[in-house]
């Protein structure tokens, strides 16, 4: 919905701020801020828009694997 819309853009906004505050911490501190904005995001959804997003998590978390995979060689 557009209030969903609106409520996930603020949550999206508010992560990479913290994402960016973050940038000389450790990796489990940058972890624990990107489960909680995902936690945050769950709760906005309904349960039956829950599926998606967590395909869709599955997906970009394969994704940046890959890529750290690839920096890493």
């Amino acid at each position: 919905t557009s209030d969903q819309q609106k409520q996930i853009q603020a949550i999206f906004s508010d992560t990479r701020a913290r994402y960016a505050a973050l940038h000389d911490k450790s990796d489990p501190e940058y972890e624990r801020v990107r489960q909680e904005g995902r936690e945050r995001i769950r709760e906005t959804l309904t349960p039956e828009q829950r599926p998606k997003f967590e395909d869709l998590l599955r997906q970009m978390d394969e994704d940046r694997r890959k890529r750290q995979g690839e920096q890493s060689r």
